[in-house]
């Protein structure tokens, strides 16, 4: 498999190289390599997501990151849904 965050999200303990925030079965929110600021990845490989995982993730975000507003855009990968978190 060729996709960075694939790799990342099957095997968190070998592959990432940042600071891990926090981890579950279905979001990892890691430093971004590239920009060094807190990353949420979507552990299965997807850009679409239904109405209750868009809310799972709303909610672990409210929980865990209160002061943050999340980017809802791509950046270098276009093909593994990716967040960036702002403070």
């Amino acid at each position: 498999m060729n996709c960075e965050l694939c790799k990342l999200s099957q095997n968190p303990d070998k592959e990432l190289i940042t600071k891990l925030h926090y981890i579950d079965n279905k979001i990892i929110i890691c430093d971004c390599k590239s920009c060094k600021i807190p990353m949420l990845v979507w552990r299965k490989h997807t850009m679409t997501l239904g109405q209750e995982d868009l809310e799972y993730i709303l909610e672990v975000l409210k929980k865990e990151f209160p002061d943050y507003e999340v980017r809802m855009n791509q950046r270098k990968i276009k093909n593994h849904l990716h967040w960036h978190l702002l403070e």
